[in-house]
This record gives C-alpha cells, structure tokens and sequence, in this order.
C-alpha cells in the first residue's frame, strides 16, 4: 500500500488540528525523555560523562515542573524530590505534568501561527516516532519474562519463601504469583516480544498496535491494582 499525501486526505477539522498538535507536542516531550534519551546512556558512559543524558534532559525540565506543581497545583515542595529508586515519586508526576501544560502552550501558539489544514507528514512521522518507542520500550521487558528473570520463580527467590504472605506488600504479592508461574510469565512475555517485532513494520503496525494494547493495559492494571511503582510509566505506554 502507498503511503497518503496531502492531496488525498480530506482538510482536518479544526478540533483535530488542536488535538493533534497537543498530542505531538506531548509525545515528543515524553518519549524523547522515557525511551530515545536512554539509548545515548552507553556512549555517555563511554565518555565518564558526569551527567547521563536522561538527567541532562530532567536537568532542564525539573525546575519548571517544580514552579508548575507548587503554584498551580498547590503541591508539597517536600514530595518533589527527586527519587531515582521510584517512578512514581512527585517529581514524576510534576515532569509530566510540566509536559502536558508545555504541550497545551505549544498546542495553542501553534494553532494561532499555523495556515495547513492536514498534518499528513507530521502525522506518518509521529506515528514512526510512537511505534518505535513503544516497541523499544517493550521489548527488554519481554525478554526479561520470556526468559523468566523478572518476576523469579519462588524456588528460586528465597525472599517468597521466608517471609509470611500476609506481610508482603501488593508488589510483592504481584511478584509472588507472577513468579509461581513461569508458564503465564512466558506467555506475557511473548505477547510483549510478538507486539515490539509487529511494531517495527508499518505493514503491520494496526495489528502490533491492537496486540501492545492488550499487553500494556493489563501491565496497568497490574501497577494501579498491586501498588507497583511504574504506574505512569505503563499508562503513557
């Protein structure tokens, strides 16, 4: 199949131009963030550069998330912290936030300068940039369950046996009965890898796309429902 152009696609409405552009805006902030930044971490590390890029990046961002969280939505100062053993900690939240509000400005200035009426380029282009990073983003967290290391068999991760399940938080209840079964891990696992590798062509990117729904909506549901500190990650996904 050929591929649009401009031409043959009808001029978008005016709430789909705006949406578009917010979406855009958002996705790029995010994602350039949580998925492509993380694949220059090797040759930082190569250089002993003291900052990753992950942090360079955050290094920008944070004191605007900061600024948004405290005056407009009357946080804590003391929750914003930054936490590198959490991805749920406040400043997350703030992070993401600061890019929800940057997407509405740039959303909004972009829709009182712009004249085109389609984004057919842009669209096909944000569709690469999201399938990409969705499959990058799933695919070591399928290995990691098709080989099963996430979530340890119990008989191997004493920790499952010593201590006494009413006692164990809803993660590690989670981790539990995940792990117990290595057969449902693998079978998550291979949902995940079937989704990343369906994703990279864009003959069959509706079909990967149907599939990575699944996966990340139940992976959701797992973080929101079990208290895993991943919850914002799996939802953007």
């Amino acid at each position: 199949m050929t591929a649009p152009v401009a031409d043959d696609v009808p001029p978008w409405n005016r709430l789909k131009r705006v949406a578009f552009r917010i979406a855009f805006a958002y996705f790029v902030l995010y994602h350039i963030d949580e998925t492509y930044l993380g694949l220059l971490g090797p040759i930082f590390r190569v250089l002993n550069a003291p900052m990753g890029p992950r942090a360079v990046y955050r290094r920008a961002w944070d004191p605007i998330a900061r600024w948004i969280a405290i005056h407009l939505f009357s946080a804590d100062a003391s929750l914003l912290a930054t936490m590198n053993s959490n991805t749920d900690s406040g400043i997350h939240y703030a992070r993401v936030g600061s890019f929800l509000v940057a997407a509405i400005v740039i959303g909004a200035v972009w829709s009182a300068l712009a004249r085109r009426r389609d984004y057919v380029a842009l669209d096909r282009w944000l569709s690469d940039f999201l399938r990409f990073a969705l499959a990058l983003s799933l695919f070591p967290y399928a290995v990691s369950k098709v080989f099963p290391v996430q979530m340890l068999p119990g008989h191997l991760f004493t920790t499952y046996l010593l201590q006494p399940l009413g006692d164990k938080s809803p993660a590690g209840l989670l981790w539990a009965f995940v792990g117990y079964s290595v057969p449902y891990q693998m079978f998550a696992g291979f949902t995940e890898l079937l989704a990343s590798l369906l994703l990279l062509t864009r003959r069959t990117l509706a079909i990967g796309a149907l599939v990575a729904l699944v996966a990340t909506v139940n992976v959701a549901a797992f973080n929101l429902f079990y208290d895993v500190d991943i919850k914002l990650f799996s939802l953007n996904l």
